[in-house]
């Protein structure tokens, strides 16, 4: 999904406040925001999920006049995945540059939920020692879904962790 679509269908769900050049997409729009953002916030959403009215990066585009937002979600394609080292690294150096005035971090709960039992999918965690990282037994299939998901969690603890030493808020 290129951007273009992507700003499209925002502008078709949003209310008409939304300013579809205050949103900036993945990687390649990284580069530029430092010339950008220069006198403007930023607000980074990681794992923004599926364009909604009700986003909260919706509500800061809204609400505030000045306000961008970098969106990043593996949803809108390779270039989005938090799970790739060169998009995380960069998303990690900008938020430890200081110009991020706050950020959503919302990782995919599905591999971490408790709520997976009965006649939904089975469960892929244990609640506690080794089984947190997978039960026994699993396919490969899941396996690799669990990693993902371990490997999303902790990418946000980490992002989530520059921001309290920075005393920013998310």
């Amino acid at each position: 999904i290129s951007p273009m679509s992507l700003t499209a269908r925002l502008q078709s769900a949003t209310s008409p406040s939304c300013h579809a050049d205050r949103i900036h997409w993945g990687l390649e729009n990284l580069e530029a925001l430092p010339g950008v953002l220069a006198e403007a916030p930023l607000y980074a959403v990681l794992f923004s999920g599926p364009i909604r009215s009700d986003a909260l990066w919706n509500f800061i585009l809204t609400l505030s006049p000045r306000a961008h937002v970098l969106v990043v979600d593996s949803l809108y394609g390779e270039g989005h995945d938090v799970a790739d080292d060169l998009l995380f690294m960069a998303c990690i150096r900008l938020l430890a540059s200081g110009r991020v005035a706050g950020a959503q971090c919302a990782p995919p709960c599905d591999r971490f939920s408790s709520a997976r039992r009965g006649a939904g999918p089975a469960a892929l965690r244990g609640p506690t020692g080794r089984d947190r990282y997978g039960m026994k037994g699993l396919t490969l299939a899941d396996k690799k879904k669990v990693q993902r998901g371990t490997l999303l969690a902790i990418r946000t603890s980490e992002a989530l962790d520059t921001h309290r030493r920075l005393l920013i808020p998310f």
